[in-house]
């Protein structure tokens, strides 16, 4: 089994440069700003702010494809939006919250990968899973809201 990297508790700690900072709100799936030459934190910022101002919305943002922000109203509104806007192939790791990593996969596509988890939560809906894709969480169900925290 090939090591999770560790989670950063600050998405932009190793972000240099300046970047493209892309906003969505979920359930919709709307794009709602794109942003040239910004640097990550001021990406995470803005998102932050939005996500704010509108508290009955749930928002995902990036910085040069990297998430920065996710929030979510409602638990796996943002879900089906991450493989929409994700392209080639990657590691998916899926967990059984409280449990176990069940799946570590090399070149798949964010797609297959997203499928594959719902399938296995769909299968065993009295469990909580999270999945993840290149390190960005694609899926997330938790029957009791915080039992899948600590995990990527």
């Amino acid at each position: 089994m090939i090591p999770e990297p560790p989670a950063l508790a600050d998405p932009c700690a190793d972000a240099t440069g300046p970047g493209t900072y892309k906003g969505y709100t979920c359930g919709g799936s709307t794009h709602f700003i794109t942003t040239e030459r910004i640097s990550c934190q001021d990406a995470r910022r803005k998102c932050t702010r939005k996500a704010e101002a509108n508290p009955g919305t749930s928002f995902y943002c990036t910085w040069n494809d990297r998430l920065v922000y996710r929030e979510e109203v409602d638990a796996g509104a943002c879900n089906p939006l991450v493989c929409q806007i994700s392209s080639g192939t990657g590691t998916y790791r899926g967990y059984i919250c409280g449990s176990h990593n069940f799946i570590t996969t090399n070149n798949t596509p964010c797609q297959d990968a997203l499928d594959n988890c719902a399938l296995n939560a769909a299968n065993n809906p009295n469990r909580s899973f999270v999945c993840t894709w290149n390190g960005t969480e694609v899926f997330r169900r938790e029957l009791l809201p915080g039992s899948c925290d600590g995990l990527p």
